[in-house]
C-alpha cells in the first residue's frame, strides 16, 4: 500500500470514528478532546464555533435546534 492510500485509510477511519462516537446515540463528548485540535473552528448556519469547549456545547444543543425538522 502506498503512502497516499495509507493516509486516505487513516483519514477515513478517523472520520468514521468521529461520526460514530460524537454523533452516535451516546454523543461521546470526550471523543472531541481525543479527535479534534484545540483550535478547531467550524462555521455552521452562519455562526462560527471556535474551540473544543464551544463545539461540545454546540453538539449538546444541536438536537434541540433540529426538533420539528423532518428527516428523510
Amino acid at each position: 500500500m502506498n503512502t497516499t492510500s495509507q493516509s486516505k485509510n487513516k483519514a477515513e477511519k478517523l472520520v468514521l470514528e468521529f461520526l460514530g462516537r460524537v454523533w452516535g446515540p451516546t454523543h461521546e463528548l470526550n471523543a472531541i478532546d481525543e479527535l479534534m485540535t484545540e483550535d478547531y473552528t467550524i462555521t455552521t448556519g452562519g455562526k462560527v464555533i471556535k474551540g473544543r469547549a464551544n463545539f461540545k456545547a454546540w453538539v449538546t444543543e444541536f438536537p434541540n435546534q433540529t426538533q420539528g425538522c423532518k428527516h428523510h
